[in-house]
């Protein structure tokens, strides 16, 4: 099953009350670049007294303003996202229990009337009807799973960008718990008893590196998992890999030098390419680096309607996710 990765952040709410998660996005967006992309919607929730009687007109134009402010942070390679469904609704477009956002906590004693104990039943609604009945309709059949991490993307943001996508992937296992009486067990019934996290877009780092690739997403969930909640519960399995290879690897006449050859996107003809290097520790060392990786395109193969596309990795991530079931 596959669903937009938005969605999978918004885990984490279930364990915070709406006045622990207003704060924590409240003082999220007055860090590095959100605070000049928040601004509009901070001004206008400031601007009210959130223990005043709730204004349903005023109420859209905040929930507007905070989905306004998370489209701008998605659109500048940020990750970390609550609620997920304001940025990819499906069918919960323009439903009501999309209309609320963070408020700061009132200044006294609050009415069920009052624009924070309106929003703080929206935010309850959207844990129940949304985030738990995602989670339930989707994990109920589910005991092998595939988690997608774009690493090079978040290399190519840079530091504020791959740090949040960490403290997203952070906040998502703690949740987790995979194989153990975790959130998801509680929900589902079901425990997940193999998980592989896959580094995506392999084919687009020279040969040498797709090792140093699963490496750092390696190094990176050892850190993240302090607790060693995953690895000491589920069968874990990291690797690199592309569903899709639009690359090929050739060498440089002049050196020798490992370098891709492939069509950028939009661009049709292929040319010679050489990207950045894969960073061996975590954090990545960007004092020293710029990392600088292409988007490339599928190469035209009339031989693919008949063989499949070619690939990188996929025989054995397969064959780890389902391959005692087929023996």
């Amino acid at each position: 099953m596959d669903y937009p990765g938005e969605w999978l952040v918004d885990l984490p709410m279930l364990n915070q009350s709406f006045e622990a998660w207003s704060s924590a996005m409240i003082q999220q967006a007055g860090t590095g670049q959100r605070r000049a992309l928040a601004q509009n919607w901070l001004s206008h929730v400031q601007g009210r007294k959130v223990d005043g009687p709730h204004d349903e007109e005023w109420a859209g134009q905040a929930a507007m303003l905070y989905a306004d402010y998370l489209q701008r942070c998605a659109d500048a390679g940020l990750r970390f996202l609550q609620p997920g469904r304001l940025l990819t609704p499906g069918e919960l477009r323009g439903a009501p229990v999309l209309r609320f956002c963070p408020l700061p906590r009132p200044g006294g004693t609050s009415t069920r009337e009052s624009l924070h104990a309106v929003f703080a039943a929206k935010y309850r609604e959207y844990q129940e009807k949304v985030v738990r009945a995602f989670y339930r309709r989707h994990f109920a059949g589910i005991d092998r799973q595939v988690v997608l991490v774009d690493v090079l993307k978040a290399l190519n943001d840079g530091p504020e960008a791959f740090d949040d996508m960490c403290a997203a992937l952070a906040a998502i296992l703690q949740s987790f718990h995979y194989g153990g009486n975790g959130l998801l067990d509680w929900l589902t019934g079901r425990k997940i008893d193999r998980v592989l996290f896959a580094a995506s877009k392999a084919d687009h780092v020279v040969r040498s590196d797709r090792l140093h690739l699963a490496n750092l997403l390696r190094h990176m969930l050892n850190v993240l998992d302090e607790s060693n909640r995953i690895k000491a519960q589920a069968g874990i399995e990291v690797a690199a890999i592309a569903a899709i290879r639009c690359t090929a690897d050739v060498k440089r006449s002049d050196t020798g030098r490992e370098i891709l050859q492939g069509a950028a996107a939009g661009e049709k003809a292929a040319t010679a390419f050489e990207p950045g290097a894969i960073p061996l520790d975590f954090p990545p060392p960007w004092d020293e680096f710029q990392y600088r990786f292409w988007d490339f395109q599928p190469r035209p193969d009339p031989a693919w309607r008949f063989g499949g596309f070619p690939n990188i990795g996929l025989p054995d991530a397969l064959n780890y996710l389902l391959g005692d079931r087929l023996s």
